[in-house]
């Protein structure tokens, strides 16, 4: 499969060692080698290389770190795989949505990673936030939750699949990265912060806020033309309170 130097799969939170093999084995099979494990819950033990049978080399070669901003450094793209609702509108995408996204990013040079969680309970919100989609396979409702590495077998064969023919639309739009998103979110908040703006929670407006950018898929002109926007209005507002102050010192 091309491209896969710059495609990874992140496992966050692992508890069976089991799992990790057989999430090598499923990555290997559909030609993924980069495997980055967060804060695994588990030893790699004689179940892990079982399970990950000709596929030992992308098992040895995991890099193992401790959080998740670490696994997703010079990443473009990061795609959270998760079933449930979330109460931010985040992004959510199909299977052939995701591929077509992530095959899009990959085409254009950018990095990009594919984010799993624990099997007891899946990524948490504070995971989620720290990318750009959510991807939801469907499953059946009696059994909606999808084994670890089988979801990642998913995803990866999607992939591997659509390989062999066009991607949807002959010029996929660029999306502004990871990295500018962050920068933009951190004025954001920093706007937020310092408004009378009393909605809600302001960690939850904030979310809300990043979703509805997020859902955007905002280009990099665009996302500059926002960012130079939000930076100037805030001089402004601070140039405003700091005159008001300053007319009631002097009364």
């Amino acid at each position: 499969m091309s491209h896969s130097e710059s495609l990874r799969v992140v496992l966050v939170e692992t508890h069976y060692a089991g799992n990790i093999g057989a999430t090598a084995r499923a990555m290997k099979t559909m030609g993924l080698r980069e495997l980055v494990l967060v804060a695994p819950r588990c030893e790699m033990s004689a179940e892990a290389r079982m399970m990950a049978a000709s596929a030992q080399d992308v098992l040895a070669g995991a890099r193992w770190v401790e959080r998740l901003e670490q696994a997703l450094a010079g990443v473009d793209l990061a795609v959270a795989l998760s079933h449930r609702s979330r109460s931010a509108r985040w992004p959510v995408w199909d299977v052939e949505e995701t591929a077509d996204a992530v095959l899009g990013q990959l085409a254009a040079g950018a990095r990009v990673a594919l984010v799993f969680g624990p099997e007891p309970s899946g990524l948490r919100s504070e995971h989620l936030y720290q990318c750009q989609a959510q991807c939801r396979i469907p499953s059946h409702p009696d059994c909606s939750s999808l084994n670890l590495a089988q979801a990642v077998q998913v995803l990866a064969y999607a992939l591997y699949r659509r390989q062999a023919g066009p991607v949807r639309g002959s010029t996929p739009p660029q999306r502004a990265e990871r990295k500018a998103l962050e920068a933009f979110f951190h004025l954001l908040d920093e706007l937020l912060q310092e408004s009378d703006f009393a909605q809600a929670p302001k960690e939850k407006v904030l979310a809300r806020l990043k979703a509805i950018y997020l859902k955007a898929e905002l280009t990099p002109k665009e996302l500059g033309l926002l960012h130079g926007f939000m930076a100037s209005l805030g001089a402004s507002l601070g140039t405003s309170l700091r005159e008001k102050t300053d007319q009631k010192g002097q009364r």
